[in-house]
């Protein structure tokens, strides 16, 4: 094989057929990493009186962290990249069994709702209102003056724990 045959199918074997034709449409999305990693000063909350005790994260730029609730001043002292998925254990009704929450949500739209609401360092809340069905799980990013709803994200599907 060539060299423009070895790299086609490396490409076509490490990206999915979208991410595939977007680049060869519009380029290499360079600012993308830059996007990735842009730290914004904000803390997950619960809209309910009982949150959890852990909280696990995924971010964009390919960082995790798992920590206690309420929030470790290591984590609240500290701006953060934005979020690809939270998960953590939660009891609806604030007790009985724990159902396990595992959110992924929407690049796009994670980094849009962070830059704008995130512009100028203002402190962020990412505010979660876990439901059941799970599908009912209501999510928002505020600050200080606006908050905007979520709505491209998944909640996946796993039974009690």
């Amino acid at each position: 094989t060539n060299r423009k045959e070895y790299v086609e199918k490396s490409l076509k074997g490490a990206l999915a057929p979208e991410v595939l034709a977007a680049i060869r449409k519009n380029g290499i999305p360079f600012q993308q990493w830059a996007n990735y990693r842009t730290p914004y000063q904000w803390v997950p909350t619960f809209a309910v009186s009982h949150p959890p005790t852990e909280i696990g994260m995924n971010f964009f730029n390919g960082e995790s962290a798992y920590y206690n609730f309420p929030m470790e001043p290591v984590f609240t002292a500290t701006p953060h990249p934005v979020p690809n998925e939270i998960e953590f254990h939660y009891a609806v009704n604030g007790e009985g069994a724990k159902d396990y929450y595992i959110l992924r949500f929407d690049e796009a739209e994670m980094l849009t709702v962070f830059a704008r609401l995130g512009a100028n360092h203002k402190s962020l809340q990412l505010e979660f209102d876990p439901k059941l069905p799970k599908e009912q799980t209501q999510v928002r990013l505020r600050n200080d003056k606006e908050a905007i709803p979520l709505k491209k994200f998944t909640v996946k599907k796993i039974g009690s724990s």
